[in-house]
């Protein structure tokens, strides 16, 4: 009767979340279904490498799974693309993913730990709060993009042209949309990856180009939780609510990092405003004020992080989930 209960308890918010994306997405309802659920197939796939990465994480490295299996699968499509040997189309992302994820199976198999150990059976609990969280949030970005869904402003126009172009193409790099004749003479990573997964699961740009930033945005909250959470179980010596300010620690630096970025919105856009010290924020700047905003000649760095909800899908803010993924394993 216990174990019925506790899986009854489990599955309500299950179906909750669910329930309210049919009822916020209405018919982006099912292509968003189909992200999530290719993202959790593309998790549990590559738990066997994932896992022996991230050997310290009581969960084995959940959440980094779903990154790294992007990563690498697009990757090779991209590499095997712009070599000519494959043509980038959906039947060859299908393809190359089975390919990525038999080699994940095979090194599973094949080392000490055995395929089976890969996979957190043990700590169900800890994967269950993660996936809902995940849900939870990719849903509240999904929703909020959808309030104003153009690819209007700043990047958009030129991230949502360039992955036209790749949809129609087969060969990489495509065909720039401003250059005719002529392929993309700019930087397109982010663009690639959204399109990779695009044709992986038959849907349209017109919905995932918003999925898409949705979808990092989630893993820029997420990931951080994982990695913190997991950092404060490790340090902290007092039994006593340990587990509770674990999480508690962890949501908070998924707010952190997904909601204020590098303080450059809290700074100007919040403290100095209320200070009545100025009154021009604008959240693309965020990209470059270190040595722009105040001037420090000879110090000017673009870093490419935004304040917070990720308005543009160049490398530099896909890459941010990588970097996550390639700092926490070292």
């Amino acid at each position: 009767m216990h174990i019925k209960n506790n899986c009854l308890i489990k599955i309500i918010p299950v179906l909750a979340l669910i329930g309210a994306a049919y009822w916020l997405l209405g018919s982006d309802f099912f292509t968003f279904m189909t992200w999530w659920e290719l993202l959790v197939l593309l998790g549990i796939l590559f738990m066997p490498v994932t896992s022996a990465i991230f050997q310290g994480f009581d969960e084995n490295g959940w959440m980094f799974s779903k990154v790294l299996a992007v990563a690498c699968c697009g990757y090779l499509q991209w590499l095997l693309s712009s070599l000519k040997i494959i043509p980038f189309t959906g039947i060859m992302c299908v393809f190359v993913t089975i390919l990525c994820c038999t080699g994940s199976i095979l090194y599973g198999i094949r080392s000490r730990k055995g395929l089976s150990e890969s996979i957190p059976w043990k700590q169900t609990a800890i994967v269950y709060r993660e996936e809902i969280l995940f849900f939870a949030v990719f849903l509240f970005w999904t929703y909020l993009a959808g309030f104003h869904p153009a690819a209007h402003g700043t990047e958009k126009y030129m991230d949502f042209g360039f992955m036209k172009s790749m949809m129609r193409s087969t060969t990489l790099p495509a065909e720039d949309m401003w250059y005719a004749g002529k392929t993309f003479n700019y930087y397109y990573g982010g663009q690639y990856l959204a399109v990779f997964l695009t044709k992986l699961t038959g849907t349209s740009v017109e919905i995932t180009y918003n999925l898409m930033r949705t979808m990092i945005a989630a893993f820029a909250f997420v990931l951080p939780f994982s990695l913190i959470r997991q950092m404060l179980r490790d340090r902290l010596t007092i039994r006593k609510y340990k587990e509770w300010i674990a999480e508690a620690g962890g949501i908070l630096a998924g707010m952190t990092v997904a909601m204020s970025g590098n303080l450059h919105y809290i700074i100007y856009g919040v403290i100095l405003r209320l200070l009545k010290i100025r009154d021009d924020c604008w959240f693309p700047s965020s990209t470059r004020y270190i040595g722009f905003d105040p001037v420090v000649e000879g110090d000017e760095t673009i870093h490419e992080i935004d304040k917070g909800f990720f308005g543009s899908l160049g490398k530099a803010v896909f890459s941010q989930g990588d970097t996550v993924v390639v700092e926490v394993s070292d």
